[in-house]
């Protein structure tokens, strides 16, 4: 019997030694994921360059999706460096101690990169047909406004439903496109990060004509001969042909003849208000022309009270990427504070935030619960 507990007494030291030397094994490799990101948590395709500082060996590639995941031995210092167009080149230095903790050797490194303030960026447009989404390939009539001042350069004529323009980091930038066919489109944009657009313009109705008056009043059967009437030396008045408005009209008070299911008008300190008339087309932050009866309300509203403050939040559902969730929330903020903007509210009123996935009105459990998340909120700061 004293044999045999020797024997366990033995088999266990054993087994805790084998625990004991896995538990202290070195890690040979980490697992790292690269991103790189703009201020706004936009994931940028940069180029990537991987330098092992102890063997100059160097890694280079395009993170295409924004991240990149890597495995790279332990033991050694790494310098990674990101460079994309309009952006400042980022940098920063990697070390890969031997740990033993395997959970250590997971990591994720963001390198944050900057616009070039100074350096014009170009900003590409795509105009597309609003119901069909094929690109228009007819002449197009760009106008191009700047609101500071500040010179904005065509790259070239409109070709085959695209076109680029040069401008400065932040500068605000109105313009117009005008199609045979369609409507007249007027967009404006902040050329922090938004740099690729896509325009969907809507098909013009058709004019109506008016039915044009006879000159002469027809002349009633009787016993007397018919009376010819000279025709008036006036013109006979044109036919009349509906005017084409442009898509964004200018902000007035919403009518009754036009209403909107909103309740801006009880706005109180605190309340939220959620815009349910504004829209964006899916997965991006182009607002969409069905939004400006309730924006122009707002801007209404704000004028006659000009001492109020508001926050604008984005928020979406719990679909996809948090992170690009939270980026397209406050994108979607952004576009609409320069809209009021645009239409004459001042900057310092107004503040804008991306809460992404974070406040959930409803559960995410429907497709109808989901479309209640994915809204735009409007809250009174003070005043």
């Amino acid at each position: 019997m004293k044999g045999f507990n020797a024997f366990i007494l033995s088999l266990l030291l054993t087994l805790q030694a084998v625990v004991s030397a896995g538990q202290t094994s070195p890690v040979e490799e980490y697992t790292v994921r690269i991103e790189t990101k703009d201020r706004s948590g936009r994931l940028l395709p940069a180029t990537l360059t991987i330098t092992n500082e102890k063997t100059r060996k160097v890694q280079r590639g395009t993170l295409q999706l924004g991240s990149y995941t890597v495995a790279l031995p332990a033991g050694n210092i790494y310098r990674l460096d990101a460079n994309y167009a309009g952006y400042r080149p980022a940098q920063k230095i990697l070390r890969l101690d031997h740990v033993t903790d395997p959970e250590q050797s997971q990591q994720t490194i963001v390198l944050e990169m900057e616009r070039e303030v100074s350096a014009e960026s170009p900003v590409n447009v795509t105009v597309v047909d609003y119901d069909t989404k094929q690109l228009i390939r007819q002449k197009l009539n760009v106008q191009i406004q700047e609101f500071n001042g500040k010179r904005v350069i065509m790259t070239g004529p409109p070709r085959e439903g695209r076109f680029t323009f040069l401008a400065e980091f932040g500068q605000k930038i109105r313009f117009t496109v005008e199609v045979e066919g369609y409507q007249p489109y007027e967009y404006t944009v902040d050329v922090k990060d938004q740099h690729d657009i896509t325009i969907r313009l809507q098909r013009a109705k058709s004019p109506v004509v008016a039915e044009t008056q006879p000159t002469a009043e027809p002349v009633s059967p009787a016993t007397t001969p018919p009376v010819v009437t000279t025709p008036s030396p006036k013109p006979t008045a044109p036919p009349v042909v509906a005017e084409t408005k442009p898509v964004v009209p200018e902000a007035k008070p919403a009518t009754a003849a036009a209403p909107v299911n909103t309740d801006l008008a009880t706005l109180t300190t605190g309340k939220t208000v959620t815009l349910n008339n504004v829209y964006f087309d899916q997965s991006s932050y182009l607002l969409r022309p069905e939004s400006y009866t309730q924006l122009n309300q707002l801007v209404a509203l704000l004028k006659s009270r000009p001492g109020l403050r508001i926050e604008i939040s984005g928020h979406t559902d719990n679909v996809g990427d948090p992170r690009l969730n939270l980026a397209l929330s406050e994108n979607r903020a952004r576009v609409i504070t320069t809209y009021l903007i645009s239409n004459g509210i001042p900057e310092n009123r107004l503040r804008f935030k991306g809460y992404g996935q974070t406040k959930p009105i409803a559960a995410n459990d429907t497709e109808e619960n989901k479309r209640k998340n994915r809204r735009v909120e409007v809250r009174l700061l003070d005043g």
